[in-house]
């Protein structure tokens, strides 16, 4: 059955860091979408935790906010976790568009 999704998810492999009560975690994320991310990290991060996506990318500083919707363990130590991101300014979804094209050419 085809995932239906609001918005397609490319895969990137960018760094990251997660912002949670004003703690930085560093992560990679794993896909991007218009309306969220997937990320890797060595953090479990519970559902429904209010999170920032800190990262630098096209020349610019992006800080995506959002809540977590699941984190589970993909192998030992390292875990999974699904990012829903809030609306997205327009500056922010631009870049956001941008790295998911440059992502799909590659």
């Amino acid at each position: 059955m085809p995932e239906s999704r609001r918005f397609p998810r490319i895969d990137v492999y960018l760094d990251a860091h997660l912002i949670v009560d004003g703690e930085a975690f560093r992560a990679k994320i794993k896909d991007l979408s218009r309306g969220g991310a997937c990320v890797i990290s060595p953090h479990f991060f519970p559902s429904a935790t209010d999170v920032t996506v800190s990262l630098e990318a096209l020349s610019r500083k992006l800080g995506l906010l959002g809540k977590t919707v699941y984190s589970f363990e993909c192998e030992p130590g390292i875990f999974r976790t699904g990012i829903r991101f809030h609306p997205l300014t327009e500056a922010n979804r631009a870049v956001v568009e941008a790295l998911m094209l440059q992502a799909k050419s590659i």
